[in-house]
């Protein structure tokens, strides 16, 4: 426990509970966006990427259109990025004396803006490439992702 929170738990006691989970909250945001980032910037030329367009034996048209879904997925990453980043830098910023419920609630909001809209951005690339596949190309990946074995943007 870093010495910042455990001051914090001598002044407050509840402070610490609700800065414990937003710490885990901005942690698994930003080590989630940081993975997938580095995974769709690369496109189709991500190896787990790669291996599931020719598990599903994606057609050249279809790559190209997946290639475009990823590319966009990793720009939209990539502000949310920032944004954990800067949220991050603010709550470490704010001094001890200036820490409330308030506060606390503002950042938790703000925090779970960017987790949704990281789930959003998920979400909808998933539901896009789905629409490329044609029958047994979705019959693949829904067997491939009910044994967690699909990586497209995971």
């Amino acid at each position: 426990m870093s010495t910042v929170m455990v001051n914090m738990a001598k002044r407050a006691p509840f402070v610490l509970k609700d800065c414990v989970y937003m710490k885990k909250l901005i942690i698994a945001l930003l080590l989630s966006c940081g993975v997938v980032q580095a995974q769709a910037s690369d496109g189709l030329n991500s190896d787990g990427i790669q291996a599931l367009a020719d598990q599903l034996s994606l057609n050249e048209a279809q790559r190209e259109k997946v290639n475009v879904l990823i590319l966009r997925y990793a720009e939209q990453a990539a502000a949310l990025q920032k944004e954990s980043v800067a949220l991050r830098q603010q709550m470490q910023a704010l001094p001890l004396t200036e820490l409330s419920r308030d506060t606390i609630k503002q950042l938790s909001q703000r925090a779970g803006s960017v987790a949704a809209r990281h789930t959003g951005a998920v979400l909808q690339t998933q539901l896009e490439f789905y629409k490329v596949l044609n029958a047994p190309q979705k019959a693949e990946y829904a067997e491939l992702r009910k044994q967690g074995k699909a990586k497209s943007n995971k």
